[in-house]
């Protein structure tokens, strides 16, 4: 059998050595595009394993919310809370008023909550202010069973409470909650961000969850066993703090997905603002690469779930990695791969990377409610690529410990 190396030979060749293993990694993240709406398809809406109510004593849970000036949404976020189905007892709020300069505070003791106000002269985010929380008050943890992390902003079902207790009984140690992204409606970037956000849910999540896999944290809706959290509580060191959690919580065991638990999150109003959002996650991904790769190598190697949930984590932010699979299919064209079987292998193997991401937004309209908001949306998804550069550009450029998405 021979090979045939077209113009450009060794050197052309060495250049497409270099490029191969980004394709290859690209490549793994449409297979598993793939399989998780293969899967979603199969198991259709609904058929996911649901969680009845349980019959066991109810747990104590322990609500905690990180918070840097948020007098104005907590008010109504702490009024929502007395809504839950569950008994009143067995649950309090503690709110971290981390540095805060408004009446956060104040708010927080009238509505209830215990209220413990983090000093410094500025916030340094959500990672720090749990990791001040857990150091200097993990004391008053004894008392609950769970703990629970929600955003200042966040609204949650009745019935929140009664479907992670049902959770918990039945052997859970670490959950997520589904987080309902909740968009401004006349905005196309508020828009866009809800969608990619609740179709990750909807396909990758749920698919998931039906084989037993892990799913990521989400910063909001997290929810953690007290006993299992004490025994070690995680380090938070970026202000990645969902995935350095992901990260933790894959190293003590898996992190089960409970659909049944809605929050209600809340999405930035202005292009700025889900910039400003995105920056800050590209911030704290980044640091998480510096801090964790040797964590990162061996998650990889414990097991396709796990892998799986690895490679979804730091594979982001999503138009980007649609980006680069679509660049690479386009040099397969414009500068051929030497080697004739690669280079018919190149154009097959990417083009359908490609084809797999357009089938995958494409299909979610079939299943998302209001589908007629996110059409309309979706033919600016060029400009929410554009959107994440600027966000890139903010991330290397902003020297604020913390960019808020509501300023």
């Amino acid at each position: 059998m021979s090979i045939t190396v077209s113009e450009g030979g060794v050197g052309s060749l060495l250049a497409w050595g270099l490029v191969l293993p980004w394709a290859v990694l690209l490549g793994m993240d449409a297979a598993l595009r793939a399989f998780f709406l293969l899967t979603r398809c199969f198991i259709g809406p609904g058929r996911d394993r649901s969680v009845g109510r349980s019959e066991f004593r109810p747990l104590r849970f322990a609500l905690v919310i990180p918070a840097h000036d948020e007098a104005d949404v907590l008010v109504a976020t702490l009024r929502d809370l007395e809504r839950l189905a569950y008994p009143r007892e067995a649950w309090q709020v503690f709110v971290i008023a981390d540095a805060c300069t408004d009446e956060t505070a104040a708010v927080a003791r009238r509505g209830g909550a215990v209220c413990l106000e983090k000093p410094g002269l500025r916030p340094q985010g959500k990672g720090h202010a749990l990791q001040w929380f857990w150091e200097r008050h993990g004391d008053r943890l004894q008392s609950f069973d769970v703990l629970v992390v929600l955003d200042a902003d966040s609204r949650v079902e009745p019935s929140f409470l009664m479907a992670l207790a049902d959770a918990f009984h039945r052997g859970a140690e670490r959950v997520q909650a589904w987080v309902q992204p909740v968009p401004e409606p006349t905005r196309w970037a508020s828009v866009l961000a809800a969608y990619s956000e609740w179709l990750t849910q909807e396909v990758d999540d749920r698919a998931c969850r039906y084989w037993g896999w892990p799913v990521r944290f989400r910063g909001t809706g997290m929810a953690f066993r007290v006993d299992a959290l004490r025994d070690r509580y995680p380090v938070l060191r970026t202000k990645a703090e969902d995935v350095e959690l992901t990260l933790w919580g894959l190293r003590q065991g898996t992190i089960d997905f409970v659909p049944a638990a809605v929050v209600y999150d809340p999405k930035p109003t202005t292009v700025r603002g889900v910039a400003r959002q995105r920056a800050r996650w590209l911030q704290g991904q980044w640091a998480v690469f510096r801090h964790y790769g040797r964590d990162i190598g061996r998650l990889v190697g414990r097991g396709l779930g796990t892998g799986a949930c690895v490679l979804a984590l730091l594979l982001r932010p999503k138009a980007w990695v649609w980006v680069g699979k679509v660049v690479l299919f386009l040099l397969g064209w414009l500068f051929p791969p030497p080697m004739e079987g690669l280079r018919t292998g190149w154009r097959v193997f990417l083009g359908s990377a490609v084809a797999v991401d357009i089938v995958y937004y494409g299909l979610g309209l079939l299943w998302v409610d209001r589908p007629g908001l996110y059409i309309k949306a979706l033919w600016r998804a060029p400009l929410y690529v554009l959107l994440w550069l600027w966000s890139g550009i903010v991330a290397v450029g902003s020297r604020r410990p913390w960019l808020r998405a509501r300023d």
